[in-house]
């Protein structure tokens, strides 16, 4: 066979097997091309004053959480129970305790993996998630000797901390083809950066050990910038979004650079303030990329920021949670003006749209006084890995799932569904409307029109596949009259196309809107 006919076939092959064995990352959800930080942009975001929240309250009870959890039981040599000891280790030396045991302990640990994804050429994956608890144990403890015994920190630099020197963004055994997913990313290459870091404070190093010779640090100072400038990849996603902030809150303490501690920050704060400004008393019903096993996922509390934010709201902490374990010990907390958003009811009208690049989508909501009117997105494809949720609108209510709050959900399988038809105070879908039992449960067709509490009434419309939403606000306009003003000008809208806002109830500056619930799902629906 001719040599030029090799190369493509052996590529072919091996995109049929990544798609068969390795679906999960075949897409690269890493970014191969970053954004630069020119002079000027670093001046300005290393400069820039964020007033923060307190201190998280509460803490020797969430450390005593971990740290009196059992350890007897656990295997070393595998993920599981390797990292769940690792976080229980340094969670009893936070509370200075039981030391002798905590350095055995480590030094029993064997590294029963390789860093990066998990596929089925590369089943021992999934060390990384060691690998960021391992970090903050070093930059915890690493100079104390009282803590962490010379020879205990020795094992865990030179044994237990695997990853180090040059730059790897690609899958194991991907034949170099695949680029490695957003969480995994950062936590491994965040935690190689950090153990380079630790090496070069020792003395001088071989030039692949030296984060500003080797590529690494100007690599992550442009992909760090490239998610705060655009957003992260794994959005809303439960679990990676716990497993990207974790890596995030390790730079951002512990990187020398003062560039890559604040970018690190800042991509924090640009995920909570999406969430602050897509939840509404910390529940929400939006898109979110990977994993489409939690599709039909009925729950508003999916998002897995809610306890960290609890805790830095009121102190509220339960159960083992991740982040608010990381908040013990890291100096991140949310900036004052994003938790004030999260502290009580929106207190005022707002229509915001999140876009996300790489097929991504956009998030769509339009909240004010008293509710929040969440779009649920669009499925745009298998590669794009994104999972369309129905249409809902949350109250000052205590719902905790869909069937608890009314909701426009699609006809067919959620991969048919374009649920982005979402402007202020409206919403319109090809779908069906859902009330909650305690109003009902069904809707007849045509017009209806429900007071939900003192402060919100909805109007409903549902004929044939067009359902549509109407969110009206306290006026002074009875309910009544506000739905027959609604029906006087909108008496066919699936026949129209349109909806016109009568002139008492309408948003400011804005008369009507036209719509197309036909639109080809794979894309947004565009409002005229």
């Amino acid at each position: 066979m001719r040599g030029w006919l090799i190369a493509p076939i052996a590529v072919a092959a091996a995109l049929l097997f990544a798609r068969a064995v390795v679906p999960y990352v075949w897409v690269p959800n890493s970014i191969p091309g970053q954004a630069e930080l020119s002079k000027q942009e670093r001046f300005a975001l290393l400069n820039e004053a964020v007033p923060r929240a307190d201190p998280v309250a509460g803490r020797e009870r969430v450390l005593r959480g971990f740290a009196m959890r059992e350890t007897d039981g656990l295997a070393r040599n595998e993920r599981s129970g390797g990292t769940r000891l690792c976080q229980t280790l340094l969670a009893n030396l936070l509370l200075n305790r039981e030391t002798d045991r905590c350095n055995r302990i480590l030094n029993e640990l064997v590294v029963w993996g390789r860093a990066g994804s998990s596929w089925a050429g590369h089943p021992k994956g999934d060390y990384d998630f060691a690998l960021i608890w391992l970090t903050a144990l070093l930059y915890e403890f690493g100079e104390d000797e009282q803590v962490l015994y010379p020879e205990t920190r020795n094992y865990l630099l030179n044994t237990l901390l695997t990853e180090e020197g040059r730059l790897n963004r690609m899958v194991p055994r991907s034949g170099g083809m695949v680029f490695e997913t957003e969480n995994h990313l950062l936590m491994r290459e965040g935690s190689r950066y950090l153990k380079n870091q630790w090496l070069i404070r020792q003395g001088p190093v071989a030039a692949r050990f030296d984060n500003d010779r080797n590529g690494l640090g100007e690599w992550l100072e442009s992909y760090l910038n490239h998610l705060r400038l655009h957003g992260v990849y794994e959005f809303n996603s439960t679990p990676y979004a716990v497993y990207t902030l974790l890596p995030l809150m390790n730079l951002a303490d512990y990187a020398e650079s003062a560039t890559v501690r604040r970018l690190a920050e800042a991509i924090i704060d640009n995920i909570a303030r999406r969430y602050a400004y897509g939840s509404y008393r910390l529940r929400q019903c939006a898109p979110f990329r990977r994993q489409f096993k939690y599709a039909d996922n009925e729950s508003l509390l999916l998002n897995r920021m809610a306890p960290m934010i609890r805790s830095q709201l009121d102190g509220t902490t339960s159960g083992n949670d991740l982040l608010v374990f990381a908040s013990t010990f890291h100096e991140y907390r949310l900036p004052l003006r994003t938790l004030e958003r999260f502290s009580g009811k929106n207190r005022e009208e707002y229509f915001v749209r999140f876009a996300h690049e790489a097929d991504g989508g956009e998030e769509i909501y339009s909240g004010g006084p008293g509710y929040l009117l969440s779009a649920g997105g669009v499925y745009r494809g298998e590669s794009a890995k994104v999972i369309a949720r129905p249409i809902a609108l949350l109250l000052e209510d205590d719902a905790e799932k869909l069937d608890d709050c009314i909701h426009i959900r699609g006809i067919g399988d959620w991969k048919q569904w374009n649920m982005t038809g979402v402007h202020r105070r409206l919403a319109v879908a090809r779908g069906t409307l859902h009330l909650p039992a305690g109003i009902g449960g069904s809707i007849a067709p045509g017009w209806n029109a429900f007071r939900m509490n003192d402060e919100v009434s909805v109007a409903c419309y549902q004929q044939g596949n067009l359902a549509m939403l109407v969110v009206l606000p306290a006026s002074e306009l009875a309910l009544d009259d506000a739905l027959q003003r609604i029906k006087a000008v909108n008496p066919n809208p699936e026949k129209t196309g349109r909806f016109f806002w009568p002139r008492e109830l309408a948003p400011t500056d804005v008369r009507d809107m036209a719509f197309d619930i036909d639109a080809p799902h794979q894309l947004e629906a565009g409002w005229h």
